[in-house]
């Protein structure tokens, strides 16, 4: 069984200027070649989406955390830096049944240009935890959860052999999270920071989950991108192995894939 998650006080982030003017929020507005906002792919650049290459709207972000500032972690060795790139991710402003917009995030869709192979899962539905035949240290897992009554219920990605070392993604008492303490390596611990949570609707029975695994981060898009999770992971050789687990109830895994990288 995964161990349940720890609850995480939520602090919200104050935005006191536009990342891309610098102008404050309250007195924002988007240039006049901009259809809205302010950051928008310069014409003078390769766009990732070749459609609409003035419209479009991206995000990438470093990652890294102060804890690894002074220390040789592994991206040091394997690409000589301290840290590393998130997947690109393309921006939709999305206006919601109830009236309200969401801003919704997806890995561009020119990622799937280096996809070597796909591997399609049969459907699972257990009330523990089954282990996946599949094996993998780079890809984009996509599958939907749903379940009815349970206290805990997700995927470890980057599992050991011995089931002793995996990061757990899933939906715990009203949270979606990312723990990766279960891969922590004490040379580069987060300890008490180790896992991320973020709210979702206590009522749902249902969850989509995109997940981009790599050799050394996890990324997380939960629905339409209403939500992403990064998580630096410094997973150890041998830790290829995928799980789903639920704890309390049973839970069905369906629309198993697996898009595997070069």
């Amino acid at each position: 069984m995964a161990r349940p998650p720890r609850r995480i006080e939520r602090r919200r982030a104050r935005v006191t200027s536009c990342p891309s003017c610098e102008r404050p929020p309250a007195s924002h507005e988007p240039p006049p070649q901009a259809a809205s906002g302010c950051v928008r792919a310069p014409p003078d650049r390769k766009d990732p989406n070749v459609a609409a290459p003035t419209t479009s709207r991206f995000a990438i972000a470093w990652m890294n955390n102060w804890h690894y500032a002074a220390r040789t972690v592994p991206t040091d060795l394997s690409d000589g830096y301290n840290g590393q790139m998130s997947i690109v991710r393309e921006l939709k402003l999305a206006r919601q049944p109830g009236g309200w917009y969401s801003l919704l995030s997806q890995p561009v869709p020119t990622l799937q240009n280096h996809v070597v192979r796909t591997v399609n899962l049969a459907d699972v539905t257990t009330a523990g935890s089954v282990n996946l035949p599949y094996n993998g240290s780079a890809y984009q897992l996509d599958l939907d959860i749903s379940w009815q009554q349970l206290n805990n219920v997700g995927i470890s990605v980057g599992r050991s052999a011995d089931g002793s070392r995996h990061t757990n993604i899933g939906v715990f008492q009203g949270d979606v999270y990312v723990d990766r303490r279960p891969s922590d390596r004490p040379e580069y611990t987060f300890g008490a920071y180790g896992q991320s949570n973020a709210p979702i609707d206590p009522a749902a029975r249902f969850v989509h989950l995109k997940v981009l695994v790599d050799k050394q981060s996890v990324e997380v898009f939960v629905n339409a991108g209403h939500t992403v999770l990064s998580h630096q992971v410094y997973f150890e050789t041998g830790d290829t192995g995928i799980s789903v687990y639920a704890d309390g109830s049973s839970a069905t895994f369906s629309g198993i894939t697996i898009r595997e990288f070069a």
